[in-house]
């Protein structure tokens, strides 16, 4: 009986973890986007030792990457510290890629299992090496967080801007979190416990939505989405497109 009390207390907080994203487009129909990953309810049910251990060994670097640091920097911080040689092997072997996307900015909250990458003039979607860059630095932290992009392709000029989502990406990312709480609840189920935020900013008072938002900024050039990722997996929610 305590077990699945337990189990519904932990369902129940994991209705607030969020994925949240936000594109900026600009007047040059081109556009910047940050991600942010908040897993922090799912902390109670992850192995305590897990993110205390990271913590310790990472006791500097963790304090720098709540602030935010650019890859560049992130490179320097792990020169400094010997705990674990994989990382600075990893920036070694890529170092043509830290140099290429110095610029991006990370902000990695350890204990509270939050991450969010600033993307800046690298934001497009289609990036492949880039993902799978960042990918490669998340899987030698050894937390549950993954990097998909959520959506698959966005199309923007002079007047409008069309996000169209990546339901397989979405469900991939989904399914990796699952491993680690699957005793909780079915795929399907942990699907549906997961919150996806979209924020849109235009240059443009925006005339008309695809999708009614849930909440337009009072100069109207700005609207947020929310979604459960079980919406989008399904194909109910597919893409939205803002005319300005």
């Amino acid at each position: 009986m305590k077990k699945i009390l337990f189990a519904s207390i932990v369902l129940l907080g994991l209705q607030s973890c969020m994925i949240s994203e936000e594109y900026q487009v600009t007047d040059h129909d081109s556009y910047s986007r940050q991600i942010t990953y908040d897993l922090h309810d799912m902390k109670p049910i992850l192995p305590q030792d897990l993110t205390r251990d990271f913590t310790s060994e990472l006791e500097e670097l963790s304090h720098h990457l709540k602030k935010g640091v650019k890859i560049s920097e992130l490179e320097g911080h792990l020169q400094k510290q010997t705990f674990n040689p994989e990382f600075i092997s990893y920036f070694k072997e890529n170092q043509s890629l830290v140099n290429k996307y110095k610029d991006i900015v990370i902000t990695f909250d350890v204990d509270q299992l939050i991450y969010h990458i600033d993307y800046g003039a690298h934001s497009d979607i289609k990036n492949k090496e880039l993902l799978d860059f960042l990918n490669g630095i998340i899987y030698l932290t050894e937390l549950p967080l993954g990097n998909e992009n959520m959506v698959k392709e966005v199309v923007t000029d002079s007047k409008q801007i069309t996000l169209h989502f990546d339901g397989k990406a979405i469900e991939k990312f989904s399914n990796q979190l699952y491993q680690s709480f699957n005793e909780m609840t079915t795929p399907q189920g942990f699907q549906s416990l997961i919150n996806y935020q979209l924020t849109i900013k235009t240059p443009k008072k925006i005339k008309t939505s695809s999708i009614n938002g849930n909440y337009f900024s009072l100069d109207g050039q700005s609207v947020t989405y929310n979604f459960k990722l079980s919406e989008i997996i399904s194909g109910k929610v597919s893409e939205v497109k803002l005319a300005y």
